[in-house]
């Protein structure tokens, strides 16, 4: 049984062979045990320079179906009639080999491709990861934002339509609810990269302690984006040097198109000795160190989250975690019981978690035992087995 997934990343092709960038890849392959084969659908680029192969395909259970290098889905929107025909093109070659198909939704080409699954009887079902809606509210500015937000509620419309009668996974409660007004088969999931193995290994690891006059040593890992709120983390960082006389110092793990402006903006606010930029760290031993010698977790999103899967990392590893209340979170975190909530947009309050945390080691150690309780509900291997379930149910009946 063969598995056709697309999903607007980036496939790098070398000499050695195909590869992602993208940890939630890792969440995809688990689904190898079920299927002979995956094929992955997406925009093929060639690096000059890359510094590691992230994530390989395995050529014997991965496959490649590629399509023309577009640098971002909102250059696909200005290009579409140049490449959506080739990416249509593409997908029709291979459906026949497929026996179910993946798509996202809202996406554009998720649309199209859903259709041709219709014209062919090929069942398939639709992961919905995010509010795209709200997260380009953010992102875009003027006139731009107007257009965007106005296409993408157009192809969450069609989305919708075209999705009737069968599955849909979305990723938080709030889309959840939006989805399952119009849609009976409509399933909640988390998508954790957690593993089994990787709560044992937390399990192994011995956290360093803070001593009284060490730094409160903050980590925040994600896209370098507006929607992902750092400039909130920063500000809140300014206050608790200046204002609070704290010792504080904060890493920023991810990449991003905003990461120039958060530079200057450090810069600008005097804070080079305190903020440390680390671009990407792949998932792994690296990253998982990275939790290990942090004190706080610190995710200050405005919009746009279903579950952040670095949420359950976090947790997993025993780092206390404050995050905004935005749409999935507070589903999954629980005021002072596995995590710390606070208002989005809120420098002042995000400080103040972060003193409450940092004075109250009682209110720590529930919270890092509640968040390791929360992440061992979800793991990897159990998330991906809940959608199997209902895959299996209603699209692999026999």
């Amino acid at each position: 049984m063969n598995l056709g997934m697309f999903h607007d990343w980036v496939i790098w092709k070398d000499s050695q062979g195909y590869f992602l960038d993208d940890a939630f890849s890792k969440f995809v392959t688990a689904f190898d045990q079920d299927f002979d084969r995956i094929t992955f659908c997406g925009r093929v680029a060639y690096p000059e320079v890359k510094k590691g192969r992230e994530y390989p395909l395995d050529p014997h259970k991965h496959r490649v179906c590629p399509f023309p290098y577009y640098p971002s889905i909102y250059s696909l929107y200005a290009k579409a009639p140049i490449i959506l025909p080739h990416m249509v093109r593409m997908f029709r070659k291979n459906l026949d080999q497929w026996d179910l198909v993946w798509l996202p939704a809202p996406h554009p080409f998720g649309v199209l491709a859903a259709c041709l699954c219709r014209q062919k009887q090929k069942p398939f079902f639709f992961l919905v990861r995010q509010n795209l809606t709200e997260q380009v509210r953010h992102r875009c500015r003027g006139v731009n934002r107007t257009v965007s937000v106005f296409m993408v509620r157009l192809i969450e419309l069609l989305s919708q339509r075209v999705a009737a009668k069968t599955l849909i996974f979305t990723v938080g409660q709030e889309m959840f609810i939006q989805y399952r007004r119009k849609h009976p088969l409509v399933f909640p999931v988390v998508i954790s990269l957690v593993s089994e193995r990787d709560l044992a290994l937390a399990g192994s690891f011995e956290k360093p302690r803070r001593r009284a006059d060490s730094p409160i040593r903050l980590l925040s890992i994600g896209r370098l984006d507006p929607e992902k709120g750092l400039t909130y983390l920063i500000r809140a960082l300014d206050d608790l040097f200046r204002r609070e006389g704290r010792k504080v110092s904060l890493t920023i793990i991810g990449k991003g198109h905003e990461e120039p402006f958060l530079r200057q903006y450090v810069q600008e606010r005097g804070l080079l000795e305190k903020v440390q930029f680390l671009g990407y760290v792949r998932h792994g031993l690296e990253l998982f160190d990275h939790y290990r010698n942090h004190d706080l977790f610190i995710l200050p999103s405005l919009t746009g989250e279903g579950l952040p899967q670095t949420i359950l990392e976090a947790m997993a590893f025993r780092i206390p975690v404050i995050a905004t209340a935005v749409e999935g979170i507070p589903y999954v975190v629980r005021d002072r019981i596995n995590g710390m909530l606070i208002p989005p947009a809120d420098s002042r309050a995000l400080g103040q978690a972060v003193c409450t945390l940092a004075d109250d080691e009682a209110l720590r150690n529930r919270i890092t035992e509640g968040g390791f309780k929360t992440a061992a509900s979800h793991t990897l291997e159990g998330e991906k087995e809940k959608m199997m379930n209902q895959i299996r149910r209603f699209l692999l009946q026999p």
